[in-house]
């Protein structure tokens, strides 16, 4: 039997951040096929003080809570909808399943950028100019990036050509509006280039165990999750090599980004000098252990890296920031200190470097000079 379009109820819960409003609404639980009450939080009381306006953000978020229905004129927010529960469930059963980091990507754009402007709309009533000029708006009034607004334009892409795959529109061009929508996709970013004196400074005020988690970073150009997903038994100072096979973010283990990311990275002498002082003095230095692990959790996982640099160039940066930048500086110069020897690390490796029509896998460019300290 087909199921009524409900609204659900709103009602008003005491939480941990405060008063909340809560909808309530019903569905189908799929173990026996029972209609059961379900709840979605939807904003403070303080944010959202009269009835009204907690409608009103109901649709705007595009709560999901009726199932989809072909036989009237499919909405985007329906089609978002399905693309959701199909492609990025944890549980997926796709041929690629996407990273955890990819799927918590693509869900905030649904629901911060795509359900509130396109969730009411008949999905083959969206014209590319009307998409093109949303686009444009965006980078104007929220100063959003080339590549930010590209992803958006790939994720709504993305939902139609699902919806095309499980039969829900047509399987012409004409039925996936996106595929008329240009946008640029070329980043504004520049490379920053840091000072010997910059790096120094840098290095000198970090504390451990995040100044050897920078110098690995910018010694081997892993990205930070690649770093904080090693055990000491990924680290061969025998062979002089790193070995990354997991990485962690979102406080999740996930497997490298690429086939390239799974190859062996060298550990230069003077680097693995550092890392092992680090394993002296951390308390889990056991094979399994993580190298960076998290004291307050008692080395169960890794460690939330500290704010290493707020300014940097005169520019604050973001934890994320720091070290994606750490990786992705050119012609640099890293200095630190050990003993009365100040050692100068010159250009950064890059595992991204090509030379013809194949890609260099994991080249390792360290130059490492010793300088008498001043």
């Amino acid at each position: 039997m087909a199921q009524r379009h409900q609204r659900g109820w709103l009602k008003k819960e005491k939480r941990a951040q405060g008063e909340t409003w809560v909808l309530f609404f019903r569905t189908t639980r799929q173990s026996d096929g029972k209609r059961v009450e379900n709840k979605v939080p939807i904003g403070l009381v303080r944010h959202l003080p009269e009835a009204s306006s907690a409608w009103a953000e109901v649709e705007r978020l595009h709560v999901p809570i009726n199932r989809v229905d072909v036989r009237r004129g499919l909405l985007f927010g329906d089609l978002a909808q399905h693309y959701a529960e199909h492609e990025l469930a944890e549980t997926s059963e796709s041929i690629r399943p996407k990273a955890h980091t990819t799927i918590k990507g693509y869900e905030r754009v649904l629901r911060n950028r795509l359900l509130p402007r396109w969730g009411n709309r008949i999905a083959l009533g969206i014209e590319p100019l009307e998409v093109e000029q949303w686009l444009r708006a965006l980078k104007k009034e929220a100063h959003l990036a080339n590549p930010t607004l590209d992803k958006t334009r790939r994720v709504m892409s993305l939902v139609y050509k699902h919806g095309q795959r499980y039969g829900l529109l047509p399987r012409n061009q004409e039925s996936n509006p996106m595929r008329f929508v240009r946008c640029k996709t070329t980043s504004g970013y520049e490379a920053m280039i840091l000072t010997p004196e910059q790096a120094y400074a840098i290095v000198c005020n970090l504390r451990e165990p995040e100044r050897t988690l920078t110098l690995l970073a910018a010694g081997t150009g892993l990205r930070i999750s690649e770093c904080l997903g090693l055990q000491w038994h990924d680290v061969n100072f025998a062979d002089g090599m790193i070995h990354v096979r997991r990485t962690w973010t979102c406080g999740q283990v996930g497997l490298p980004k690429s086939k390239a990311s799974k190859g062996p990275v060298p550990l230069h002498p003077l680097l693995a000098d550092f890392i092992r002082l680090w394993k002296q003095k951390t308390t889990y230095s056991q094979a399994g252990d993580w190298v960076f692990p998290s004291s307050r959790l008692e080395g169960k996982q890794p460690r939330v890296p500290t704010c290493l640099s707020k300014i940097i160039c005169g520019q604050p940066l973001s934890r994320q920031a720091f070290f994606h930048c750490i990786r992705t500086i050119k012609a640099d110069s890293w200095m630190t200190t050990r003993d009365d020897s100040v050692f100068i690390i010159c250009a950064t490796a890059s595992r991204h470097f090509s030379s013809g029509s194949e890609p260099i896998q994991r080249p390792c460019k360290l130059c490492f000079a010793t300088a008498t300290s001043s």
